[in-house]
Order: C-alpha cells, then sequence, then structure tokens
C-alpha cells in the first residue's frame, strides 16, 4: 500500500523482475492490478476495505444453508454433532480472518441454542488430555 501510483508501479515492476530472475515465473498482466483503496476489493473470500476486512456475503449465506442442512440431518439422526463442530471450527477460522467478533459470537450461541448439551469427541479429549 501507498499513497503515490508512480511508487507502486516501480514495486510491481522489482516483484516482477524478482520473480523472473529468482522462480522463473511473472506476474499476469491482466490479473495483477493497482487499484484505489477507497473502493472494496474481494480477494479469498473477503471483501477488504482500507479499514477493515468483513466476508464475502455468498460465503455467509453458504454457511448459514449449511448451518440449516446439518442442523436438519442431526435431527434426522444421518450426522452426528463431531462432523458439526469440525465444519464450525474450521469456518470460525476462516471468519477469524475477518472483522467478525460480534457475528462469531452471535453464531455459536445460535449453536449452543440449536445443540444444546452437545460436547464434541474432540473437546472431550482435550479435557481429559490433562488428567
Amino acid at each position: 500500500m501507498h499513497s503515490d501510483k508512480k511508487a507502486l508501479i516501480r514495486y510491481a515492476d522489482e516483484i516482477n523482475q524478482f520473480l523472473k530472475q529468482k522462480l522463473n515465473i511473472e506476474l499476469h498482466p491482466k490479473k495483477s492490478k493497482i487499484i484505489i483503496l477507497r473502493n472494496r476489493l474481494t480477494f479469498l473470500g473477503f471483501r477488504i476495505f482500507y479499514y477493515h476486512k468483513l466476508l464475502k456475503k455468498s460465503n455467509l449465506m453458504k454457511m448459514r444453508s449449511k448451518f440449516k442442512s446439518s442442523k436438519q440431518q442431526f435431527i434426522e439422526g444421518k450426522t452426528d454433532y463431531d462432523v458439526i463442530y469440525d465444519f464450525f471450527e474450521g469456518w470460525f477460522a476462516y471468519a477469524k480472518q475477518a472483522d467478525t467478533y460480534n457475528l462469531r459470537k452471535k453464531i455459536s450461541m445460535e449453536i449452543e441454542k440449536v445443540f444444546p448439551n452437545e460436547i464434541s469427541t474432540k473437546e472431550i479429549n482435550r479435557m481429559t488430555k490433562g488428567l
């Protein structure tokens, strides 16, 4: 990040030269761009703004859909809590990379409400490991 576009162009050239010389690869001319950060940038499932980072709405909708289907499968006995726990453990690790504290807190409360008194085998193993 830099406020001077000329400096950014120079940095991009230096990076491209390094990649060519050291790794025998180069930046794709159409896929590597210098942009103004007052606009948002979408990258790796995040909406990146100058001062904060959010999840893409489509990723949030996919997670909610997965939560709904997992809940139904659990009720029908087609899946166990460990599978659901593993999914949310991974999703929370991903979501933690953005500004999602309140969202993660809300979803954790929803999970506790839908699956009261459920404990995953991983958590049981973690608790008993120190004994």
